[in-house]
């Protein structure tokens, strides 16, 4: 049917379609007119004017141009309008209401149209310019949230916001809020969106995330102290031993809150803290065995065995806390997960599932639909198309209007739609957190709000440690330190018992250069030695260079002096009795030797080993802790499945629509038959030229591809990559082989190998080749697919915006002028002779001949330093701030006093960074387990040099095993 009006019974429909039938046989016209006009009669005697004004007036005008009687189309609106009404201009004006015309198409008299009367409830309704009917009322349809686009057509609400309806588009408004996604948060005071979208606070061992301000910070469990920063236990913490910072002596424990010789029965040695393993969180039936708090909730330990206990209002589902009232994933109840429908996202709201549609969609019952080209709903919610004819342009018609083709029953723009994209069949992979585009018949990606795209994937360059700021900006931590990023900047946290002295971290406890304080720095002969410069070390304690450190906890010296444990993915190292452990970082499990993260981990769901199940048409998530799916292009989500709402007869239009007997699905619509040129397979009404379970028989089945979504086009069968994943090898049976996102030899794209121009170890990072750098050369550019990668492009050793690595800037540090690059030594910024560039504001300095370096009131600053007023002195300031102590540099990027000796994300110059989780020793790159060796080639590494081996064959400094077994 060409004019929108949703039909109100089956008598209204049979009206209907005689009439339609009457407008399009131009044979039938007497009849036809002899028909309205009795209507017209009934009418007024009634007191109510003809129905033909509602049924006509404002609709849209048939495929061949043509209105009912006594109305012509207005062609530049492409609306009906009564006769007389178009002045010579072809534009639409009013008339008299009981004004007569004469038809322009046939010439012969049409009937009057009468005004309504007054009083009159049922009577219909004569519209304004741009409004049409719907039930009975006037309304805006490019405009009103109830009707937008089309009579019918609900805009969502998300909760927080406002529903809003923009050119017939829906779309949604958060007043004094912020639209996160789909929902509507208060970035000053969500913890789950602290500061802005995508901007989680870290959850602390022991205690619960707080906003406020925009700020985040932290809430202690019962039991647990807060002490620089961190929720500890004060009667077990030798580092907090009775009260934060009270550091227990070596040799000695803490029992109950004070340090002594042994645990009080039945206490546990574990590290020096003297725990119940029977209800010790962090030690919860052993002492490398810590218990995970989750969101809304604390950790718990009951007789050996972790429990969590929830907040107030919020409810433990499969180990997680959720507020049931808005979860749609445990909506009223655990487990009880709201159906997610295409074009949208679902919604709970007071323990009710709902849904929320995306922007250009409208909500007809529990469907998001495109109101132009959806059968079922054409022009609006409920009006579906007669057999034989497709929806487009929001008409029924018998064929697709341009640019619309043919595709699987329905009217699809192939330059657009991401489950047709270049042509039917062709679906886009979607990435996480994000939706697939088609532009121009070329496959995207659109990412959530708050994120951005770096190669094929999304990422939060705000909070992602490996992409922050920017794509491909990795942060490395410096020894003994946790590293992360906030707000777009890599921030280290100094793990507990260091401390942070100019930019690195320290013990200073046994630090000859910081002993007991920073920039405290002990005599050649001395050694420090809990905190105080000694001559010996205690007797409990081993000298190991100028410090006094005990091997059988300390984590650099494990076991024997030199001995560092190994740092592992999402790990801290840890040395307990003189042997290396693995500790979980916190919000991390420990299943087997790995560190987890069970609330997303689709392995590791909830729990360790516990596998989320492959759905068809789908691919399995882990939200919360919880088992979901994530449904292919083209497919709903219904109670956990997959389903085509188009065809399947338990779910024909919506999940909750099932079939009668003997009815099949066709289009989403039940009937007794199939419409061409759909066919029946078992009672499923298909197109087997593009269904992929059913492609060019009923009885032929695409295969499963790894790493792809099945397809079927022109009755033949195929397979579209995921997201981030590609066929390189052209061979059917292996699908998608390729992982774009980390493959050095593919990275971004099958023909894209990462160069090897200037690499120490090559690496590719979400589709972006981000590989560690040879000395005196930087990976600044790193382009994106299809561009060639150009390897380590920068030279930097004599380069003053970026001075041993990406960034930094001699130019940006010193008094006029700045500093100069390599004028002295390569990748290190120097005064180059000039005494101005020491000199800040009123400092007065030299530049120092032999070295280079400023030297303020006769002390010779580090490099990077500049001298600045301090009362009647000049001293040395690293970025106008602290000095740095001996070996160190004072860098601009990354901003601070860095040890290039020994620090893996500055490893002999400001910025120049060591392959993932190798450390540095020496200025120099080296590996200290096997495990930091394998980049997809296995290795082994020789501890004693720091070199990777791969196979038989011994690596160069800096290079890993990569995927063959080679250096690289």
């Amino acid at each position: 049917m060409w004019f929108s009006k949703q039909g109100t019974g089956t008598q209204v429909a049979k009206q209907q379609r005689r009439l339609h039938a009457g407008w399009r046989v131009r044979a039938l016209w007497r009849g036809a007119l002899r028909f309205v006009l009795g209507i017209g009669a009934i009418a007024s005697l009634s007191g109510c004017p003809s129905s033909l004004s509602s049924e006509f007036e404002g609709k849209a005008c048939s495929a061949t141009g043509d209105c009912g009687p006594g109305f012509v189309c207005d062609t530049s609106r492409n609306l009906c309008v009564r006769a007389g009404s178009l002045p010579v201009d072809g534009s639409a004006q009013d008339t008299a209401p009981d004004s007569t015309s004469e038809s322009h198409d046939s010439g012969h008299e049409e009937p009057q149209v009468e005004a309504q009367a007054d009083g009159c409830d049922e009577c219909p309704v004569a519209c304004g310019e741009g409004q049409t009917v719907c039930s009975g009322k006037c309304v805006e349809i490019k405009t009103d949230i109830s009707n937008c686009g089309g009579c019918g057509a609900v805009c969502t609400t998300p909760v927080g916001g406002v529903a809003v309806c923009v050119g017939g588009q829906c779309s949604f408004a958060c007043p004094g809020l912020v639209p996160c996604g789909s929902s509507c948060v208060d970035p000053s005071s969500d913890p789950k969106q602290c500061g802005g979208c995508g901007q989680p606070c870290p959850v602390p061992p022991n205690g619960a995330a707080t906003c406020k301000s925009g700020v985040c910070g932290t809430s202690c469990n019962q039991g647990f102290q807060a002490c620089v920063g961190a929720c500890v236990d004060v009667g077990s913490d030798p580092k907090n031993c009775g009260a934060c910072d009270a550091v227990c002596p070596a040799g000695k424990v803490c029992s109950i809150g004070g340090c002594s010789a042994t645990c009080a029965v039945p206490l546990t040695n574990c590290g020096g803290a003297c725990v119940d393993l029977q209800k010790a969180v962090e030690h919860c039936g052993g002492c490398d065995s810590p218990c995970t708090s989750p969101v809304h909730g604390h950790a718990t330990c009951a007789a050996g065995s972790c429990d969590v206990s929830c907040d107030v209002g919020f409810a433990k589902c499969s180990g997680a806390c959720v507020d049931a009232s808005v979860d749609p994933a445990n909506c009223g109840a655990c487990g009880k997960a709201c159906d997610v429908p295409t074009n949208g996202t679902a919604t709970c709201t007071g323990s009710v599932c709902g849904i929320a549609c995306n922007a250009g969609f409208a909500a007809c019952g529990s469907s998001c639909v495109d109101t132009s080209l959806d059968p079922s709903n054409c022009g609006a919610c409920g009006l579906t198309c007669d057999p034989g004819k497709v929806c487009s342009g929001g008409q029924c018609t018998v064929t697709c209007l341009p640019p619309t083709v043919f595709c699987a029953g329905k009217c699809v723009n192939t330059d657009s739609d991401p489950a047709n994209c270049g042509k039917c069949g062709s679906s886009c992979g979607a990435p996480a957190d994000g939706k697939a585009t088609c532009t121009a018949g070329v496959c995207g990606i659109s990412c959530n709000p708050g994120l951005a795209a770096c190669g094929m994937e999304c990422f939060n360059l705000s909070i992602h440690p490996l992409h922050c700021g920017t794509c491909g900006h990795v942060c490395v931590a410096p020894p003994s330190s946790t590293v992360s990023c906030a707000a777009g900047a890599c921030k280290v946290v100094c793990n507990a018992g260091y401390s942070s002295c100019a930019g690195s971290c320290v013990d200073m406890l046994s630090d000859p250069a910081n002993c007991g304080s920073c920039s405290k720095p002990c005599a050649t002969s001395e050694v420090c030695s809990n905190g105080s410069c000694t001559l010996n070390c205690s007797a409990d304690q081993t000298k190991c260079g100028g410090s006094c450190v005990n091997t059988q906890s300390d984590p650099a010296n494990c076991g024997t002096c030199g001995f560092a444990c190994p740092g592992a993915p999402n790990a801290t190292p840890t040395c307990s009795s003189g042997k290396c452990v693995v500790s979980c970082n916190p919000g991390f499990t420990k299943c087997g030797t790995a560190c987890v993260d069970v609330v997303t981990d689709v392995h590791n769901c909830g729990s360790c080993g516990f596998l989320c199940p492959d759905p068809a048409n789908g691919t399995p998530s882990c939200a919360a802790g919880t088992c979901d799916v994530v449904c292919n292009a083209g497919f709903s989500k219904c109670g956990g499945q997959c389903v085509s709402t188009a065809s399947d007869p338990n779910h024909c239009g919506n999940c909750n629509t099932v079939c009668s007997a003997g009815q099949v699905c066709s289009s989403g619509v039940c009937t007794a038959f199939c419409s061409p040129p759909l066919t029946n397979c078992s009672n499923k009404c298909v197109d087997t030229t593009t269904d992929p379970d059913h492609c060019g028989t009923c009885s032929t089945v695409c295969a499963d591809r790894p790493n792809a979504v099945r397809t079927c086009s022109g009755s033949s069968c195929g397979f579209t990559c995921n997201a981030g994943w590609a066929d390189c090898d052209g061979n059917p049976a292996t699908g998608c082989e390729i992982d774009t996102k980390t493959d050095v030899a593919h990275c971004g794209g099958c023909p894209r190998a990462c160069s090897a121009s200037k690499v120490a170890s090559l690496a590719c990072s979400g589709g972006l080749c981000v590989s560690a750098c040879v000395f005196g050369w930087a990976n600044c550019g790193q382009p994106t697919a299809p561009q060639a990668d150009d390897g380590c492009e920068k030279k930097v050793d004599v380069d003053s915006a970026n001075c041993g690595g990406c960034n930094n800037s001699c130019q940006a540090q010193g008094g006029p002028g700045g500093f100069v690059c390599g004028q002295n030594a390569g990748n290190q910024c120097d005064c180059a002779g000039s005494d101005t560039r020491c000199r800040i504001g009123q400092a007065s300095g030299t530049c120092d001949s032999e070295d280079m370096l400023c030297r303020c009131s006769g002390t010779l600053c580090r490099p990077g330093e500049a001298c600045v007023k301090s009362g009647s002195y000049s001293i040395c300031a690293c970025n106008s701030g602290p000095a740095c102590g001996i070996d160190k540099q004072c860098c601009q990027t990354p901003s601070g006093c860095r040890n290039v000796q020994i620090d893996p994300a500055s490893c002999g110059a400001c910025g120049h960074a060591c392959p993932p989780s190798f450390a540095c020793a020496g200025a120099a790159c080296v590996c200290t387990a096997g495990w930091q060796c394998d980049a997809g080639g296995g290795g082994t590494c020789d501890v004693d040099s720091g070199a990777c081996i791969c196979g038989t064959t011994t690596c160069n400094a800096g290079k890993r095993c990569q995927r063959g077994g080679v250096c690289g």
